[in-house]
């Protein structure tokens, strides 16, 4: 039970490392890639801020509760020299900002024929609904569809607050304090469907991954 115990831990921490990671890469690629392409920043100061309070922390702090994976004592032993990013880590987490990245740029081109505001608040809403979903790839090594949605209470709740206030910024005039415009609900559908291309992306990786 302690060894198993102290594999938890560990992936757990790998987890929440790979995951904070990955996403904060994927913020700093659609930035400076918006920057170089549009001229313009695809989110505001205050709007990356409130990504990194809201859709970064709850999620970590989440990951860090899970339950060990069923499989986790068929795994090699960790040595002392075990790291928590190694090379196939680090090319997977990578891919994954990628992916993040672009579905951001994506919905910010789309909303840019709306203004710069629209545009704005399509990436914004896109980022956070993709993190949100990119934190259950991280949640298991396995696909997905065998993962246990209801073994953390806390991640559940975060995942529920966090869409809740992202949707709310987005879709009421609330937004305009963070500089956010009000979007329709088709603008809202075509987030949420990009948001979700970070799911099957993952899947492929994982699937990958496994004959290599």
């Amino acid at each position: 039970n302690a060894l198993r115990e102290s594999r938890g831990f560990f992936e757990n921490i790998k987890k929440s490392v790979v995951y904070l990671l990955s996403c904060n890469l994927g913020e700093i690629i659609a930035y400076l890639t918006g920057l170089f392409v549009f001229g313009f920043p695809p989110l505001a100061a205050v709007q990356l801020l409130w990504v990194n309070l809201l859709t970064d922390c709850l999620p970590t702090i989440a990951l860090t509760m899970e339950p060990s994976e069923n499989q986790v004592m068929s795994r090699s032993p960790i040595t002392l020299n075990g790291k928590i990013c190694d090379l196939r880590t680090l090319v997977k987490m990578v891919i994954q900002s990628v992916v993040i990245a672009v579905v951001t740029l994506i919905a910010y081109s789309i909303g840019f024929t709306g203004g710069n505001t629209t545009a704005m608040t399509m990436a914004f809403l896109t980022l956070s609904l993709t993190q949100i979903f990119h934190a259950y790839n991280i949640k298991t090594s396995r696909s997905i569809v065998f993962t246990d949605f209801r073994s953390n209470e806390f991640m559940g709740m975060s995942t529920i607050l966090t869409l809740f206030i992202s949707s709310f910024l987005s879709l009421t005039p609330a937004g305009a304090l963070f500089g956010l415009a009000r979007l329709g609900f088709g603008q809202y559908l075509i987030c949420l469907a990009l948001a979700l291309i970070i799911v099957p992306a993952c899947e492929i990786i994982k699937f990958t991954e496994k004959r290599l």
